[in-house]
């Protein structure tokens, strides 16, 4: 009688039921690596954004808008949601003469919430001066210099991953350092928790 190389049967069963427990463990933790990549990609692109428009400012000697867009060509009339995507132009009108760049809306499921500190209502365009100093409009109230802009980035995790970013009146912007958190001004440490995400 002649044997045939192979597997036997408790060795295939042996090898299934490790791969079934890798996958157990491995794929949320691939899910959950996916979002917060994306979380701060996604962040990312904004402080680039906010970063590249007061850099145009100062570059061209004028003022340079942000503002949220849906269609990369024009502002949103009335909108002060962010969701869909943003566009950096020149000057303060709408639709703009010349769009310098457009970034696209945010991914499926992710939200941001955003406010002018000393203002509870959301902020729409945003304008850098050449001098580099920001304003916000928050639906026909420009901000004062003395205003930070906040805006708080979630995925489908909630508050509890969110990313806090914050455009000083000064138009520097900060990032919160520990997912979850706000930025913390007044030193070394952690802010304080968010609390929302809508």
């Amino acid at each position: 009688m002649r044997w045939q190389r192979g597997f036997t049967l408790p060795e295939l069963m042996t090898v299934i039921a490790v791969a079934a427990i890798l996958m157990v463990v491995a794929v949320p933790n691939l899910l959950s690596f996916v979002r917060s990549d994306t979380l701060s990609t996604t962040a990312n692109n904004l402080v680039f954004a906010l970063n590249y428009a007061r850099n145009e400012a100062v570059k061209r000697d004028t003022v340079v808008s942000l503002c949220p867009s849906a269609d990369g060509a024009s502002c949103q009339t009335g909108s002060t949601s962010w969701a869909s995507g943003w566009i950096a132009f020149l000057g303060t009108t709408s639709p703009p003469a010349t769009v310098l760049q457009a970034w696209p809306g945010l991914p499926g499921g992710f939200t941001m919430v955003t406010k002018v500190f000393t203002v509870t209502s959301s902020v729409g365009p945003i304008t850098f001066q050449p001098s580099g100093l920001t304003y916000a409009n928050t639906g026909g109230l420009q901000s004062s210099v003395s205003s930070a802009v906040e805006f708080i980035l979630c995925d489908p995790r909630g508050a509890k991953y969110g990313v806090d970013m914050e455009l000083l009146p000064t138009g520097r912007t900060e990032t919160s350092t520990t997912p979850g958190y706000s930025v913390y001004t007044g030193g070394t440490g952690t802010g304080t928790p968010l609390t929302t995400c809508s």
